[in-house]
């Protein structure tokens, strides 16, 4: 005979469950007892117990018809966690659910405004398709409602109906209804009307706005919330004014809302700003005067997270006039804690706003950036310094005074010990020699002992072209590219090949006697590879 089998473990999973599954068990014996049936206070206990086992994640499915006959009740608290558990199974249930509309219907005419929002918001959230016909008559009503509450919850319900069956609210009145609505006395009507139409007209580009639309909205956005304000505002970076007039009156109007303390409004306004004044670059020193503090106060007191979006709002106003944050170049230092994304950003904006007076200092905060244990931002502090003097967005005197500093810091960077600094060197020293050729012999004197370390394809390009287009001023340039040609087979990176042989032919019209050999060799070595290269796919295709 064998051994009975041991009970369950408390440590096996299955045993929680197990007992989960039992209780849900008693709770539905329990809601088909008579007496909890009387006792209200009973019947809101076990129902909160259903609740928080759904809360859980435990399926508590099983027990629906039982909450369906509990849903007419005049205990407002068990009303709302009758619904709250209707609106979670009914598209599991959706043939019982059926049982429950003539209590949701009353409940929507009920002389409590807030019975009858409840009950609205949970008829719009059963999501069945079979329930539509019914929805529609109470979703109505309650746009005219003489509770706000009511008429919130209807505009949202709206929404959730949008998402079932889109045609069903486009080809009613209720869309002309929801713009009549955004002159509502309440605001958070006015608020849920944006949010609607803006979903429910996305395929026509959003809410369509008009000049009497956006200036009762501007004269009212102080009795909105931040919610509301930043609703508000995206409607408005949407619309295009007729005249410059009309322009400088929203934005004076709008100029309050820099100086709010919640980011969304700050940027949201900023957002409207740009948009007005894109076509106005005359404008565009006084706009941005006009948000420059705001901005430098979020980006002082935020997370990182709102740093990198405040940041990013910062560069866009640097690309367009970079003078605006020159004086607070100090700001834009890196500090040590701040993530990569935060970092990254902020090496544009340094490269940007750098003039006369700040060039200095921040090359010297960059050199120190390209010796991080990142190599990403290492690279970009390289490149921020190349587009310094590149994008010359200071002075032509500050610019003279400074190329030589720039370059010869360049130089340095080229002799360090770091693979990734020096590759990176060399890939911007390529464009800093297009712009000053008269530095050219400071490189040029490194090049020779730095060739053998280079196996980065873009760097040893940028090197390839150094010595093809100065080759003339280095004694030793053939003979630098003749070690090049002779490992020619070895070399897989196309754009490397393709670059000596540029460099080679130039060149050679520079120095043919020392280079004919040479470029005979590296034309007779392409030429076979090309050969190999078509035998190959030959083969391949055969």
């Amino acid at each position: 005979m064998s051994a009975p089998a041991p009970p369950p473990s408390k440590g096996n999973p299955s045993y929680f469950s197990d007992k989960k599954k039992g209780e849900v068990n008693e709770l539905k014996n329990l809601l088909r007892d008579s007496t909890v049936e009387r006792d209200s206070k009973k019947k809101r206990e076990i129902i909160k117990k259903v609740i928080a086992y759904m809360t859980l994640g435990i399926d508590v499915s099983r027990i629906f018809s039982e909450i369906v006959m509990c849903v007419d009740t005049k205990d407002i608290i068990t009303k709302k966690m009758v619904y709250y558990y209707l609106t979670n199974y009914a598209n599991k249930n959706a043939d019982l659910a059926i049982l429950c509309i003539n209590t949701l219907l009353t409940d929507c005419r009920n002389e409590d405004p807030l019975v009858r929002g409840l009950a609205l918001r949970s008829l719009c959230s059963l999501r069945l398709e079979t329930m539509l016909e019914y929805i529609h008559e109470p979703l109505q009503h309650s746009l005219t409602d003489t509770s706000a509450y009511v008429r919130k919850t209807g505009v949202i319900g709206i929404l959730k109906v949008f998402s079932l069956n889109k045609e069903l609210i486009k080809d009613s009145e209720m869309v002309d209804t929801l713009y009549n609505m955004i002159r509502d006395r309440d605001p958070q009507v006015v608020s849920n009307c944006l949010v609607a139409l803006n979903e429910i007209m996305a395929d026509e580009g959003g809410i369509a706005v008009n000049q009497q639309i956006v200036l009762h909205l501007l004269t009212r956005i102080s009795e909105f919330n931040e919610w509301g304000q930043c609703n508000i505002l995206h409607v408005v970076s949407t619309y295009r004014p007729s005249s410059e007039e009309e322009i400088f009156n929203i934005m004076n109007i709008l100029e309050p809302q820099l100086r709010v303390s919640n980011s969304a409004v700050v940027l949201g306004t900023a957002k409207c700003f740009f948009n007005l004044t894109d076509k106005m670059p005359q404008v565009h020193t006084q706009v941005f005067e006009r948000m420059r503090q705001p901005m430098l106060t979020l980006m002082a007191g935020g997370s990182h997270e709102l740093n990198y979006c405040v940041l990013h709002h910062i560069l866009l106003m640097v690309g367009k006039y970079p003078r605006v944050f020159s004086p607070d170049y100090r700001q834009f230092y890196i500090r040590y804690n701040e993530p990569s994304h935060v970092k990254y950003v902020k090496l544009d904006i340094l490269s940007g706003i750098a003039e006369n007076h700040s060039v200095a200092d921040i090359i010297m905060e960059l050199s120190e950036y390209v010796t991080d244990v990142d190599q990403e931002l290492s690279r970009r502090a390289v490149r921020a310094i190349s587009q310094i003097a590149i994008g010359n967005s200071f002075g032509h005197e500050g610019l003279d005074a400074m190329h030589d500093q720039i370059v010869d810091t360049m130089v340095e960077f080229l002799e360090m010990n770091l693979d990734y600094v020096r590759d990176e060197t060399l890939v911007v020293m390529k464009d800093l020699l297009r712009k000053f050729p008269h530095k050219v012999d400071d490189v040029l004197d490194v090049l020779p002992r730095i060739i053998p370390k280079v196996d980065h394809a873009p760097a040893k390009c940028a090197v390839i072209w150094m010595l093809g287009e100065f080759g003339q001023d280095l004694r030793r340039a053939p003979y630098v590219l003749e070690r090049l040609i002779d490992s020619f087979a070895d070399e897989i990176a196309p754009s490397v090949l393709l670059e000596l042989l540029s460099a080679s032919l130039k060149l050679f019209f520079k120095r043919p006697p020392e280079m004919q050999s040479m470029l005979g060799r590296l034309l007779q070595a392409a030429m076979d590879e090309s050969q190999r290269v078509r035998e190959d796919s030959r083969s391949l295709a055969m």
